[in-house]
């Protein structure tokens, strides 16, 4: 789900946000993963692979 007041900050996981410039990847590994700038991961729930892939690919 997307913050109310940002078109570029995602929640990936229930304690996870993210900002969607810095991504460069998703990976499945035991799950899926958001990989960011500097190599961090982060877990992805499955109901928001689909939103955070098509923000990137924006």
């Amino acid at each position: 789900m997307l913050l109310e007041t940002s078109n570029f900050f995602v929640r990936t996981h229930r304690s996870y946000i993210a900002n969607i410039h810095f991504a460069k990847r998703i990976i499945r590994k035991d799950g899926y993963l958001l990989v960011m700038d500097e190599q961090t991961q982060l877990p992805i729930i499955n109901e928001n692979v689909d939103l955070i892939i098509q923000m990137i690919n924006q």
